[in-house]
């Protein structure tokens, strides 16, 4: 018999279910449901009776193949306070289920908001973790977001008008008739992304079952997300790579993949440059209906999580957060630079709603041939292009998507002056499509004025932490027509709805053009913008790509050049492998890599996991023979783990072409000896084999 109606609201808006009106018995029973519809009936069980000893908890969940269970405690409370889940959790841990326990979760009909409640979860988490329970917990939030498109569950516990207050529309219709029709809202289409280049994503490391060895994978991101559709889960990613290593590129492949296919799922592409107000309206920008569609057909791509202007930036990651939380069953996309913090995006919510960090390979030697030969069709004009790329300056450029397509567009031009650095390159590449612009539109568009609008936006943007202009303040720039900013290349003009933003096509631009503007300045005015001041100097991570630019344009003799290096040494050294090498002295080059090497042995970690990449480690020294007896010295004198496993990564990959005989020689020595140590862990052994059989071999 279906449940009488409990009364309904004023409010036909409705957010939330009226809990606290339902028995304990009923709230009980509906958290029962939650857990059968999740989990599977056949997996889910009560425990206990009433004035039956319970240890702490209502429900199990059982993993087959696992003896350990998922214990649930379910509170039918008005409020939740830090001391009642202390108590709680002293009654399970009292329990005879306690060391039978793989996640310890609290139910509860409030939304678990209170402060001391909050402060009291994350100590005792941080906690029980440590002994290999997670502590989790689902409140009034989580179970709105759950039962939003489950009409009969909201039936059985509510009464039968309630899921039409309460329930997606989509969801109605299978309730109304008993079947799932086909979908009724109207899959958005984007468009193919012109000459993709497919890349390759390396995964979080892996162990070997059966050695206990670390290794990466790779993958590409379509695998991926199918692999995550063909496990039944969502699939929740952070998508990372350098400035300008083609994430957006990516997610507008995945939107046109998924918008293209007949796959049932809806993409929605939202660029959160522009982002204000809270996430949810701003994701119904992007697509109305996005709430009304089942969690798991839609796949949400939020494109720059660094890009969120500066001034709402740290409340945007609470709401983030909170959204992640509350849409565990959505499949969320996000992409950020990788030289961006991300400790706190998903802090502090359930683990299985936290975002996987994957990172965007560079592109190959093949990805870089492939690319050509299709862009530059004749023979003659590709072998020119492929000799040019082989300068020292270009051989780390050349690997991001964006100076790939740049330098070859400028081929495909027959440009004549070819570029000599990194600020060159972007210099050209800018020239080259406004050049396109006047040729596509004719004189009467008015190139000049649009640099200096340029010029001026760009130093606007970066000084205020924005990444758009609304189309009011155009009057405070260099007076432009907003036709002519739609026709030139180096900016988008973003309408939705009533409102127009101005943007930079790419980040390139408004950073290289602001650093022009910056090399200007004396130190005194310029360090305070690419620095935080307060407690130490720290490179601000918005300004590393203006940064990188400034310290290829500043002449090398002067003053200001000289500062800027030593500052970059002193705040973010390792950030320096990055930039134009040849600018640093080969001695200082040296000290550099030394001091990288150091502070990662004193942080007793594999420092190799940070944001360089071997190569270019490697690669800022010139494979030298000094830092490979450098090398060796670290690893005669017997390190620690963790950086025994660096120096033996790193020295795997060294060029052992540039290596003397002598060096080669010492190294056999060395890791000959280190072989026959008694306890030797298995990721040692088995670099060192590695190392043996290339040096001895090859």
């Amino acid at each position: 018999m279906n449940k009488p109606d409990l009364p309904l609201p004023m409010n036909k808006q409705l957010r939330t279910l009226p809990y606290n009106l339902l028995s304990w018995e009923e709230f009980e029973a509906l958290c029962f449901d939650y857990l059968c519809e999740k989990y599977g009936e056949e997996h889910c069980s009560n425990y206990g009776e009433r004035g039956q000893k319970q240890h702490g908890f209502d429900f199990y969940v059982r993993n087959p193949g696992v003896d350990k269970y998922r214990l649930f405690q379910c509170k039918k409370v008005e409020s939740f306070t830090g001391g009642d889940l202390n108590q709680a959790i002293k009654l399970w841990e009292k329990g005879d289920w306690h060391e039978r326990t793989e996640a310890f979760v609290i139910f509860s009909s409030n939304a678990l908001g209170n402060t001391s409640f909050a402060d009291e979860f994350e100590s005792q988490k941080s906690r029980i973790i440590k002994t290999g329970i997670t502590l989790e917990k689902i409140g009034s939030p989580e179970l709105d977001n759950f039962f939003r498109d489950k009409p009969v569950l909201v039936e059985r516990s509510f009464g039968e008008h309630w899921p039409f207050e309460f329930c997606t529309f989509f969801s109605l219709k299978r309730y109304r008739d008993g079947h799932i029709p086909a979908f009724d809202f109207k899959k958005k289409i984007y468009p193919p992304v012109n000459f993709y280049i497919k890349r390759r994503l390396t995964i979080p490391p892996a162990i070997d079952k059966f050695e206990d060895y670390t290794f990466h994978n790779t993958t590409d991101l379509y695998s991926y997300i199918e692999g995550c559709f063909a496990e039944f889960r969502p699939c929740k990613i952070l998508l990372k790579a350098e400035a300008a290593f083609g994430k957006s590129k990516e997610m507008e492949n995945i939107a046109y993949q998924y918008s293209t296919n007949d796959q049932g799922i809806y993409p929605v592409l939202i660029w959160l440059k522009n982002f204000k107000g809270d996430l949810e309206s701003y994701v119904t920008t992007f697509y109305k209906n996005w709430r009304d569609l089942p969690p798991d057909r839609l796949l949400l791509l939020f494109d720059g999580l660094d890009e969120v202007p500066a001034d709402v930036y740290n409340s945007f990651i609470v709401d983030f957060n909170n959204f992640l939380q509350a849409n565990g069953d959505i499949h969320i996309i996000a992409s950020i630079r990788k030289n961006f913090y991300t400790d706190k995006i998903g802090k502090g919510i359930d683990p299985a709603n936290k975002l996987t960090e994957l990172t965007l390979n560079d592109l190959d030697d093949t990805d870089i041939k492939s690319y050509t030969l299709e862009r530059l069709p004749d023979r003659q004009l590709r072998k020119s292009f492929e000799r040019f790329i082989q300068r020292p300056w270009l051989k780390d450029i050349i690997q991001n998507p964006f100076y790939l397509s740049g330098l070859t567009e400028l081929f495909i031009a027959g440009a004549q002056d070819l570029p000599k650095n990194k600020a060159d390159l972007i210099r050209d590449i800018i020239i080259n499509k406004t050049s396109n612009d006047r040729d596509k539109f004719g004189k009467e568009l008015p190139i000049s004025r649009l640099m200096v609008m340029a010029s001026t936006m760009a130093m606007f943007l970066t000084l205020t932490g924005r990444n758009s202009i609304e189309l009011a303040e155009l009057k405070r720039f260099p007076p432009v027509d907003i036709e002519d900013l739609r026709r030139c290349s180096l900016f988008r003009v973003n309408e939705s709805g009533k409102e127009t933003t101005i943007q930079f096509d790419h980040n390139n631009f408004q950073e290289y053009l602001a650093a022009e503007k910056l090399s200007g300045l004396e130190w005194g005015k310029l360090a305070p913008i690419i620095f935080y001041l307060d407690g130490g100097m720290v490179l601000k991570p918005k300004m590393m790509n203006t940064v990188n630019y400034l310290f290829t344009l500043m002449p090398i003799a002067s003053e200001r050049f000289v500062t800027l290096l030593e500052k970059i040494k002193e705040a973010n050294v390792s950030v320096l492998l990055q930039f134009e090498k040849e600018k640093i002295a080969v001695r200082t080059r040296t000290l550099i890599f030394k001091n990288i090497i150091l502070k990662g042995k004193s942080d007793r970690i594999y420092y190799l996991s940070a944001d360089y990449r071997l190569e270019e480690l490697c690669d800022f020294v010139n494979y030298s023979e000094e830092a490979f007896t450098f090398l060796l010295d670290e690893l005669e004198a017997g390190p620690e783990s963790n950086h025994r496993i660096c120096l033996l990564d790193i020295i795997h990959f060294y060029r052992q072409t540039l290596i003397s005989e002598r060096s080669r020689t010492r190294l056999i020595s060395l890791v000959n000896g280190l072989i026959l140590t008694p306890g030797l862990e298995y990721e040692v052994y088995d670099r060192l084999i590695d190392i043996l059989t290339q040096y001895r071999f090859f």
